[in-house]
């Protein structure tokens, strides 16, 4: 069976344009516009403190925000 799939890799490809298949490629829909989508940032800034509190604060940050 491995053999078989190792031969396949073997096999030359023929490559078909739609112009010999007598299709014409005409686009349906047409790109107007093209908007990047833009994220608001929170800004929070955490106390400076204990890194232990620091880390209590941004959990509760978190939390709230529902990350957490």
């Amino acid at each position: 069976m491995q053999l078989s799939i190792m031969e396949a890799g073997k096999k030359p490809m023929h490559e078909i344009k739609g112009a010999d298949l007598g299709i014409d490629f005409i686009p349906v829909n047409q790109i107007r516009a093209l908007k990047g989508f833009v994220m608001n940032r929170k800004n929070i800034i955490l106390n400076q403190g204990s890194a232990a509190d620091e880390v209590k604060e941004l959990a509760a940050a978190l939390r709230k925000e529902g990350v957490l």
